[in-house]
């Protein structure tokens, strides 16, 4: 299932999503949902107020969705593809194993992304490319 986590979202801006083991329990279509509706509240936030949000994609906690939910996720991106023009500024997949970025690799041949989608391996990777698109909000204010 998705874990959505947006401690990051007052002070830059950022939401990230987690993925688990428990794409089989019962509760993991509501817990996806959750937090699919609430990428779409931030971005609806972000789009209206002008300062775009950066969306980090972490699946180095759990294993990769079934093919299910796979297209579950990309039919929610697809539909909202005018509000991730306006209110995301890029998406951040942080992968661990090269299966994880083949199986990236394949979902983003089937979904014409609207925004900047970086595929990345370290953590290190994903401060750099945060750091080459933004300021934290106290900065931007100024």
């Amino acid at each position: 299932m998705l874990i959505p986590n947006d401690k990051l979202w007052e002070s830059d801006r950022i939401l990230m999503v987690q993925n688990t083991t428990d794409w089989e329990k019962d509760d993991a279509s509501v817990m996806t949902d959750c937090a699919l509706n609430m990428v779409k509240t931030h971005l609806e936030e972000a789009s209206l107020a002008g300062d775009g949000l950066i969306l980090i994609i972490d699946l180095t906690c759990g294993d990769f969705p079934p093919w299910t939910q796979v297209l579950r996720i990309v039919k929610f991106f697809v539909t909202m593809r005018s509000l991730l023009i306006s209110g995301l500024t890029c998406t951040v997949i942080y992968t661990n194993t090269s299966n994880q970025k083949t199986w990236v690799d394949r979902v983003l041949n089937l979904y014409s992304h609207a925004r900047p989608v970086h595929v990345v391996e370290t953590k290190e990777s994903i401060k750099d490319i945060v750091a080459s698109y933004r300021k934290p909000v106290e900065a931007r204010e100024r």
